[in-house]
């Protein structure tokens, strides 16, 4: 079946000559802790996944002693229901995943969070930051009650941002409460770059506690699993001017593909969320917006990419580091103006990929996984290399044969993605995606990343292709069918 085929299809490929560079865990180290680190809106815009643009000394640190997955995505482009399927380990295809997916909690119920099953093994959990997208989703997974900082991320500080402000609305229906809730406000410019120290922000908060708190873990004595939250590079583009300065605005390349691509069908759309911002009077089309937009982005990349250096340091420093699993992993991807779109809520790979890293205790060198996986497979990961039962409901699949060099290769696994109708297949070449109604295919989207890896020209209805679209297909009716029986309505 597919979920065993991924798994098990991953195996060699990944590890072949690796495994002596992972220390295996003896029994008489105790088990294991859990460093679990989430970014939001962070693609693969990193210097470990090949852009040499942008600045993250610490990340490709960490990626130089983990196993990173090439070909990661998330379950769902959106940061709410992302989270949801990842904290869960629910299937992006299961028949419990809808539109408007934000809760695990009133939304997936009977899908227990992966820090709650964990409390329940004697884990201490705790929740710094921007975990789950509410922050009292869940509120039973944690040992006591999940923190952030007063400011809720996205507030300027820079005076002068005060000349460009936005007035925005727009209003949710709470899955907890059942009641439609209306947030609306100003909000300050799209980017800014105050000159203040990393603390003033808050992901700079959601670290100083985190660092306090690995020191109380520490003295506590108990394993822990700690979820670590950063905001940015979340919209709007804010971070200390510090990372700013880092990076010569003139000198960074923008898309060179602005143009939709061809044959796009029309259920693909960009996100709005951007022009909630202020554009500091520039327009969204020129050349100027899209390199100070980029600018933020990529200041904000370097800003968390510091605070998870300064994390990591701390974990060494309190010789946790020698017992302690640390996963990374972005929610989503972004768009960065690729086809004049910006940031996420479309299937299209840019708002799909994801970073995704994990180190095991003693591992000191890379492993690079080209294998697809998915966001969703980090539960039953963690579940593994911890020792615990999986859950029935979980649809992901342990990587730890990445780890453990267990099983042999079959042939290519899938990792599967859904978005307002679409469901979506990737198998490390093609990404193919479908929309149906009354169990009718409507539109269709496939790109080869081979011959295609920007995305410009929607191949699914060329008759080259037509085996690929039929092959693809099938792979998520099959998935769809598996999804039912593991985690059924």
């Amino acid at each position: 079946m597919i979920r065993e085929k991924i798994s098990i299809a991953s195996v060699a490929l990944a590890l072949a000559g690796q495994v002596s560079c992972m220390a295996p865990k003896e029994e008489s180290e105790g088990p294991y802790n859990v460093l679990f680190i989430t970014v939001d809106d962070l693609g693969q815009r990193l210097g470990a996944y090949g852009d040499n643009q942008v600045h993250t000394p610490n990340i490709d640190q960490l990626a130089s002693r983990a196993a990173l997955f090439e070909n990661a995505y998330c379950a769902i482009p959106i940061c709410m229901g992302s989270r949801a399927c990842a904290l869960t380990g629910v299937h992006a295809l299961s028949p419990n995943v809808k539109n408007g997916l934000r809760r695990a909690d009133s939304q997936l119920g009977g899908a227990t969070a992966l820090p709650k099953l964990l409390k329940g093994q004697g884990y201490y959990t705790i929740s710094n930051g921007k975990v789950f997208h509410d922050r009292d989703d869940s509120e039973d997974s944690w040992s006591e009650p999940a923190w952030r900082p007063q400011i809720e991320g996205k507030k300027w500080l820079d005076p002068d941002s005060e000349n460009y402000q936005k007035y925005s609305s727009y209003s949710f229906k709470d899955p907890k409460t059942k009641k439609r809730k209306k947030v609306e406000g100003y909000r300050g410019p799209i980017v800014e770059g105050a000159d203040v120290p990393d603390s003033a922000y808050f992901d700079g908060k959601v670290l100083e506690r985190s660092l306090i708190d690995l020191r109380r873990l520490k003295k506590k004595g108990q394993p822990f699993f700690l979820a670590v939250g950063f905001v940015k590079p979340h919209l709007p583009f804010y971070a200390p001017k510090k990372y700013w300065d880092m990076y010569d605005r003139e000198a960074i390349k923008v898309a060179g593909n602005t143009d939709k691509p061809l044959n796009l069908p029309k259920q693909v759309r960009g996100s709005r969320e951007y022009t909630m911002y202020h554009h500091r009077n520039l327009a969204d089309s020129t050349v100027e917006f899209h390199k100070m937009a980029r600018h933020g982005y990529y200041a904000a990349v370097s800003y968390v990419d510091s605070l998870l250096g300064r994390l990591m340091d701390e974990l060494k420093a309190q010789g946790l580091d020698k017992n302690t699993v640390v996963v990374f992993w972005g929610d989503h991807g972004f768009h960065l103006g690729e086809h004049s779109f910006w940031g996420k809520h479309n299937v299209m790979s840019n708002a799909l990929s994801i970073p995704m890293m994990v180190r095991m205790p003693g591992q000191e060198k890379s492993v690079r996984v080209s294998v697809p996986a998915n966001a969703s497979d980090l539960y039953p990961t963690v579940c593994e290399l911890l020792g615990v039962t999986i859950p029935d409901h979980v649809g992901g699949n342990s990587l730890v044969p990445y780890f453990k060099g267990q099983g042999k290769p079959t042939q290519a696994g899938y990792s599967f993605a859904r978005w307002q109708g679409a469901d979506v297949v990737m198998d490390g070449r093609y990404v193919y995606s479908e929309w149906r109604k009354e169990g009718k295919v409507i539109a269709k989207m496939l790109y080869n990343h081979k011959k295609d890896p920007e995305e410009n020209n929607n191949v699914a209805h060329d008759p080259v292709y037509a085996s690929t679209v039929k092959e693809l297909s099938k792979a998520l009716d099959a998935e769809r069918k598996h999804q039912a029986t593991v985690y059924p309505k």
